[in-house]
């Protein structure tokens, strides 16, 4: 779960959109991107084809104008099972399994080109009356090169350890580095977005049977393209992206050749940001995700 793109935009980026600047609710992939964030508050929900779901709040405030603080929480449930016991069966009992991130973050201009942030979180899971927890520390920086619209960008995801484990054995953190880029094409309302995944826990070797997997190198990219539609400049984005981690989900469901691609759009309406994302993930199903987002609190304010 700590490795889930919870935001619409970033799933349909394929996680590449590391280096997007005034984005607040792009801290949960890279904290850097927060500063000057335009919105103060959003909400992502997804349905899973299996019996899954996840989502996340988040809140965001501009503390000073190069100093940005917020927090989110981010959940992922896996679903009601029934309980069975060797020779008996059934027991007609059933029990609960989710995983679940609580976040704190800070994001600060350095200077007209740097912008760095820091998130603390602290990972919980249960499975029936067993529970699992962790903390754990990313680390992210975006520089604007100031070169034909690039900028480059790094993020430490998951950097901490497990402090409370279900069984008498400690699984390790999903721990990624990322480093990417972006370009906004010239005389194109187009921005491309690439990222190379260093994963401890296995981004190629990731496969449902071995869901720790193996150290492993991975890759994602994405493109958003903006269409003006009227005179007050609220734009239409189609965006589409494809992250590698798929090819390790293809186990034979109707939508695998496209596992790993992700398709979505947003729009503006007033002040409120809508975006919605659709991402075949073979084995683990279909993912239809949205997020809303306002900054009509500061309005209110």
């Amino acid at each position: 779960m700590a490795k889930t793109l919870m935001s619409a935009r970033s799933l349909a980026l394929g996680g590449a959109s590391i280096c997007l600047q005034g984005w607040g609710s792009g801290a949960s992939l890279n904290p850097a991107t927060a500063v000057g964030g335009s919105y103060d508050a959003s909400v992502s929900y997804a349905r899973h084809t299996l019996d899954l779901w996840s989502g996340m709040i988040f809140l965001s405030a501009e503390i000073t104008p190069s100093l940005t603080a917020g927090i989110f929480l981010s959940s992922f449930n896996y679903g009601n099972f029934d309980v069975s016991q060797t020779n008996i069966g059934l027991t007609g009992e059933t029990f609960d399994a989710g995983e679940y991130i609580f976040s704190g973050f800070v994001a600060y201009k350095l200077t007209n080109t740097v912008d760095l942030g820091v998130s603390v979180k602290y990972l919980w899971g249960n499975i029936w009356d067993e529970t699992a927890a962790g903390i754990a520390v990313d680390l992210g920086a975006i520089w604007n090169t100031g070169w034909e619209n690039v900028n480059v960008g790094i993020a430490a995801r998951n950097l901490g350890k497990q402090i409370n484990s279900y069984g008498s054995e400690a699984d390790p953190l999903p721990t990624e580095i990322l480093i990417g880029g972006s370009r906004r094409i010239r005389h194109l309302p187009l921005t491309i977005h690439s990222v190379i995944i260093a994963a401890q826990s296995g981004e190629e070797d990731w496969t449902v049977d071995e869901l720790p997997g193996s150290p492993g190198i991975g890759f994602g990219v994405g493109g958003e393209f903006e269409i003006v539609t009227d005179k007050e400049n609220q734009p239409i984005f189609i965006r589409m992206g494809y992250r590698s981690r798929g090819q390790g989900l293809q186990m034979g469901h109707r939508l695998d050749s496209l596992a790993g691609f992700s398709f979505g759009f947003g729009f503006h309406v007033k002040n409120v940001n809508i975006d919605y994302t659709f991402a075949p993930m073979g084995a683990l199903g279909d993912i239809h995700r949205f997020t809303l987002a306002t900054n009509i609190i500061t309005k209110i304010i």
